[in-house]
Formats: C-alpha cells, structure tokens, sequence
C-alpha cells in the first residue's frame, strides 16, 4: 500500500470478489492517508452516500438542520458497478483499483496466515504454532 501513500483521493472505489480483503484495504489507505487522525466510517447506503458526497452534509438520526462535513470516501464493492445508480456509478469509476482475488496472489497466503496465527495469539494469549511450508 505505499503506492497509495500520501495520496489524497477525494473518492476511490476499491474492486473484488467477496475476500479480496476490500474493507481492510479501505482501512489501510484511510490509516495511511493524512485524516488518519479522522473517524474510519463503513457504510451501505447508495442514496444516503449520495447526498452527503454531493451536499458536503449530513443531518443526525433526530435532527432538524444539516451539518456541513468534509469527508473523503472510498467505496467498495464485490458487486459489478452496473448495480450502482447511475450518479453515483459516474463518481465511482473516477479511481478505481481491482483487488485480484487470493487465489491469484498465492504468495500472500503464508504471510496473510501467519498474520491471523499471530493476532490470535496476540489477543487470546495462546501460543498457537504453524510451520512454514
């Protein structure tokens, strides 16, 4: 991901079958980029998503009167884009990157499991052991 780093998109839509680690990659670009500082917020509705990117506001759950917010989006979607409405299909497809499937990035898969083996050691405070093949 330090092909992204430092890069500021103002939208960026992130491609991939379901498990091509979308949600993650969005965390990492927004961990890399300069709001990491910022909430990391992951949402699922194309017509409220819409009107926040094109209104720059948001009224809250209860509310009465907008609040203007300065966002930067990256959607993803194992979806195909023909899915998406059409206005929100022309903001998509501005940047977009595809994330090839793990079947396709075989040498990932040792370094990617013992990542997982570590954190659930880490966090269960087993020692759990793998060899390398």
């Amino acid at each position: 991901m330090t092909l992204l780093a430092g890069y500021d998109f103002l939208d960026l839509c992130l491609l991939g079958e379901t498990g091509t680690s979308k949600t993650h990659t969005a965390k990492l670009i927004h961990d890399l980029s300069p709001r990491t500082d910022k909430p990391f917020v992951a949402v699922g509705l194309q017509a409220k998503l819409l009107k926040v990117v094109e209104e720059k506001c948001v009224t809250r759950v209860g509310g009465t009167r907008p609040r203007p917010v300065d966002v930067r989006i990256v959607y993803a979607t194992h979806r195909d884009l023909s899915v998406f409405r059409e206005d929100i299909r022309y903001r998509v497809t501005s940047h977009a990157l595809y994330l090839k499937p793990l079947r396709q990035r075989k040498d990932e898969i040792v370094p990617l499991a013992m990542r997982f083996l570590y954190g659930f050691n880490a966090k269960s405070g087993r020692r759990i052991r793998a060899d390398r093949p």
